[in-house]
C-alpha cells in the first residue's frame, strides 16, 4: 500500500486491533466535544469567574450575601405570542417573587414586554410593580412559521453564533416610575447556536436603574446590577442556569457606586 498523504486520515477505532472494512480517505476528522473537552478548553473561565467570586473584598464583611433559586414556565402559544410565568425566592431578606408577563413579537428584531411582580417580603406585605418595554435583538432572529401549537419550531433562534439583545423597561413600584436598560450577551461554547440541545453557553449581562423623579444634582444612574455565569440547555423543555449577581447603589445622589449586596441565583427554565 502506498504511503498516506500527509493532510489525509483514516478513520480508525479506539477497539482493539480486529479485522474491519478497508480504510476511506477522508478529510481531517472532525470530533463532537464532549463535557470534558469543554472544561479542558474552557478552564481559564471557570479558574477567573471562581476568582471573581470568592476574592476576598475590603467590604465583603458588610456586603449582604443571597442565595437566589428561580423556575420559569414558557409558553410558545404561537409564533409571536409567548406566555411567561416566573417564581422566585430570595434569601437575606427573604423574598417570594411571582412574576406573570405576556411577551409579543412585532418584528423579528424586537419583542414588546408586559410584566406584573408580586413581590413578597417578610413584615413588609405584597407590593405589586408594573414594567412596561421592548427588548431589541440587535443580530435579528430567525422566525420560524406554520407549526402547531406549543411547537418547538415557535422558538427563535439568533441568525449569529453569539446572540445580543437589550431589554428596555418602564417600572412603576408604589408611585414612582424608573427606567431599567440590561444589555445582554451569550455564546454557546459547545454548539453552534444557543438554541440547540447540548449546548453548554456563557451568560453576561448589565442592567441600569435609572430614576425619572430626581433631586437636581442627583446622578442619573442609582443602581447597576451585573451578572455573569453559564447555562446548559438540556433540550427545547429544559433548560439550567448558574449565575453570579452583584448590586451596586448610590448611598448619595451624586457618590459612586458602591457595593449593595451578591448573590448565586440558579434558574430552571421550562418550554412547552
Amino acid at each position: 500500500m502506498s504511503a498516506k498523504p500527509p493532510h489525509v486520515q483514516w478513520l480508525c477505532s479506539d477497539e482493539p486491533a480486529t479485522w474491519q472494512a478497508p480504510c476511506v480517505e477522508v478529510g481531517p476528522c472532525v470530533k463532537k466535544r464532549d463535557v470534558r473537552d469543554v472544561v479542558n478548553r474552557w478552564r481559564w473561565l471557570w479558574l477567573v469567574s471562581l476568582y471573581v467570586i470568592l476574592r476576598p473584598s475590603n467590604a465583603g464583611a458588610q456586603v449582604p450575601k443571597q442565595f437566589w433559586v428561580s423556575g420559569t414556565a414558557d409558553w410558545l402559544a404561537t409564533e409571536p405570542l409567548t406566555y411567561e410565568l416566573e417564581v422566585e425566592n430570595k434569601t437575606n431578606p427573604e423574598t417570594l417573587e411571582v412574576t406573570p408577563a405576556i411577551e409579543y413579537t412585532v418584528v423579528a428584531w424586537a419583542d414588546l414586554v408586559a410584566q406584573l411582580d408580586f413581590k413578597s417580603q417578610v413584615d413588609a406585605g405584597t407590593t405589586p410593580v408594573l414594567r412596561l418595554g421592548v427588548r431589541f435583538h440587535i443580530l435579528s432572529r430567525l422566525l420560524m412559521g406554520n407549526a402547531s401549537s406549543g411547537d418547538a419550531a415557535h422558538e427563535k433562534p439568533p441568525r449569529q453564533r453569539i446572540a445580543v439583545n437589550t431589554l428596555i423597561r418602564f417600572e412603576k413600584e408604589n408611585s414612582t416610575w424608573r427606567l431599567r436598560d440590561r444589555f445582554q450577551l451569550s455564546y454557546p461554547i459547545n454548539r453552534q447556536r444557543t438554541t440547540d440541545d447540548g449546548a453548554i453557553f456563557w451568560i453576561g449581562d448589565s442592567e441600569l436603574f435609572m430614576p425619572l423623579e430626581r433631586a437636581p444634582g442627583e446622578a442619573r444612574v442609582s443602581n447597576v446590577r451585573l451578572r455573569t455565569g453559564l447555562a446548559y440547555r438540556q433540550s427545547f423543555a429544559w433548560q439550567y442556569q448558574a449565575l453570579y449577581v452583584w448590586n451596586g447603589m448610590r448611598n448619595a445622589g451624586a457618590g459612586p457606586l458602591v457595593p449593595q449586596s451578591w448573590a448565586i441565583s440558579l434558574r430552571v427554565l421550562r418550554q412547552f
